[in-house]
């Protein structure tokens, strides 16, 4: 397992600045857990591997399970202990999966060869438990200001919350109309979807004639959730086209009307301090200006809007290359040697977001699903000249 780093297993006096001089003192923000332990992993793999026609069809069965123990975090906790946080084991989360790879030469004749290979993964994560005295049951693995990433007691890693709309026992959007302005009504910490995918797969297709050979990938992602903080500011400035509608003639929001307390002339709560609809459907035009500055923007919008199916498939690389044949190298000392021309992320086939839904906030699991101004994965093209000796 991963242990961490040497001075922080124990709580040690470190030197600072003192009115006359250096001194040594504690972190004054962060306490070290007691007993602390070591992660530890448990795991379980069996596989299945078979070939068949003279290697023409083989596959490749991989299923395992892993649990991860005593993970290491830092807590937040109240100042009154001396302390803003602390690091502690925590957690035991469960991975389990299926891994499949298929090899098929469907066609062969004389010198020509078509081999394919296909690839599918599924893995499946839980949180079986993040404290064992029930204490926390959230954990908090990154996010920014649209978006939060967390590991929830009894649901998958990569949990996603944002601020979304709040809607009716049927589904609609309240309305606010108690500003002047008819918008909808927003609240934080509003479930949306997680960074995982459902499931990853590829194929590859492999072309020989003699001494040249074409290959290409195909590769996909399949489900899964991307915030875009990008999406959001650009949508606050006016500047995508979908914010075009209703800057002529106004925008109409669809939804129904939230109830308005006759007293204080806010809007209305029932006893669980959620917000009331009146069942009225919304027939007041708002700005597009004024809808996209709320919803939008860099600071809190309503990530509901923004969050996009991060289902992709691309043409991930191709490659072209030629080998030498051995007359042609004659008595030199290279015995073989090849020249080929590639590339590599080169295009989407399919793509549900607006853009490369695979760019992150940063390379940690709380980075994930999260788009801000992040540069998109390069196109790239390329030769390389391969010799053995």
């Amino acid at each position: 397992g991963n242990d961490t780093d040497p001075y922080r297993t124990a709580q040690y006096l470190a030197p600072a600045n003192g009115v006359q001089g250096t001194i040594l003192t504690n972190d004054p923000t962060l306490t070290i857990g007691s007993r602390l332990k070591p992660e530890r992993t448990r795991a379980f793999e069996a596989g299945l591997e078979a070939r068949f026609a003279e290697n023409r069809f083989g596959f490749d069965f991989t299923l395992y399970r892993s649990n991860t123990f005593n993970q290491l975090a830092i807590l937040p906790q109240s100042a009154t202990t001396g302390f803003t946080s602390q690091f502690l084991n925590l957690g035991n989360i469960r991975n389990q999966g299926i891994e499949l790879l298929l090899n098929v030469t469907p066609f062969v004749a004389g010198e020509f060869r078509w081999d394919v290979s296909v690839n599918y993964t599924r893995n499946r994560n839980k949180v079986v438990e993040l404290d064992p005295d029930g204490k926390i049951t959230n954990y908090g693995l990154g996010g920014n200001r649209i978006a939060n990433i967390g590991a929830i007691n009894g649901q998958r890693m990569g949990e996603i919350t944002t601020r979304g709309f709040v809607r009716d026992a049927n589904g609609a959007i309240l309305i606010d109309t108690t500003r002047g302005r008819a918008l909808p009504i927003t609240i934080p910490n509003v479930y949306v979807g997680n960074v995982n995918p459902d499931w990853l797969g590829g194929i590859n297709n492999a072309f020989s004639y003699k001494n040249l050979r074409f290959e290409f990938l195909i590769d996909g992602r399949f489900g899964g959730k991307v915030v875009s903080h990008t999406q959001a500011v650009l949508a606050g400035l006016g500047r995508m086209d979908y914010t075009l509608e209703g800057r002529e003639g106004g925008l109409l929001v669809p939804g129904v009307i939230a109830a308005v307390n006759p007293e204080t002339g806010a809007l209305a709560r029932d006893p669980q301090n959620n917000f009331v609809g009146t069942g009225t459907p919304n027939t007041r035009a708002t700005t597009a200006q004024a809808y996209w500055q709320t919803i939008g923007g860099r600071a809190n919008p309503t990530g509901e809007v923004f969050t996009y199916d991060a289902t992709n498939v691309r043409l991930r690389q191709f490659t072209l290359s030629y080998r030498l044949p051995a007359s042609l190298l004659g008595k030199t000392p290279v015995r073989t040697a090849s020249i080929s021309v590639y590339g590599r992320n080169l295009f989407f086939l399919v793509k549900r977001a607006p853009a490369d839904p695979e760019i992150s906030l940063n390379t940690g699991l709380g980075g994930q699903g999260l788009d801000f101004y992040g540069l998109p994965p390069a196109r790239s093209f390329g030769f390389s000249v391969n010799v053995g000796l």
